[in-house]
């Protein structure tokens, strides 16, 4: 299903998690009651050990960001446009490869 989403620019989407919304009998509106894990369309998990030892400029503002937010892994996805983000200790990465458009 993921292949035949095509967002903007037509990028891929790089991952998906589900929630379950549920409301009271005299709630105005529902609210999250369970989150599934992050499940990761491909990727490669770096440590904060790794992006350090590449000392490249351009990555000093995710050093800082994991530093401050106490993320030792992030994983990286390259689908389509590059995306960074921290991977929790449920997060899943799924073997898959985007479609290659000829």
């Amino acid at each position: 299903m993921a292949h035949d989403i095509v967002e903007r620019y037509n990028a891929t989407p790089y991952g998906f998690q589900f929630t379950t919304r549920t409301r009271g009998e005299y709630d105005l509106d529902s609210h999250e009651s369970a989150r599934s894990p992050f499940y990761h369309l491909g990727g490669r998990i770096e440590t904060l050990a790794d992006v350090k030892t590449r000392n490249d400029l351009k990555e000093r503002i995710l050093v800082s960001n994991m530093e401050c937010n106490g993320w030792d892994k992030i994983v990286v996805n390259d689908n389509s446009w590059r995306s960074t983000r921290p991977f929790g200790a449920t997060d899943i990465i799924l073997d898959w490869k985007p479609k290659i458009c000829v």
